[in-house]
């Protein structure tokens, strides 16, 4: 899972703990889906970049896995 390796690199270790810890916790208290939030919110945050590039899914999927 990308999510792992780009939050990884992205915050320190107390920032990735926590938003794990509210992932896992999110499941059961507010959507068994909550990551798919978690992807969008990081597809939001690089919107230009992709835009600006005219990415398609493939690109989209390259550059996540590229940023770690």
């Amino acid at each position: 899972m990308f999510y792992l390796g780009l939050l990884g690199s992205e915050l320190v270790y107390e920032d990735v703990f926590s938003v794990w810890e509210t992932i896992w916790a999110a499941k059961h208290i507010a959507s068994s889906h909550f990551v798919l939030f978690i992807a969008l919110a990081l597809v939001e945050s690089y919107r230009d970049i992709i835009l600006s590039n005219s990415m398609d899914f493939t690109d989209i999927i390259k550059f996540f896995n590229g940023l770690y």
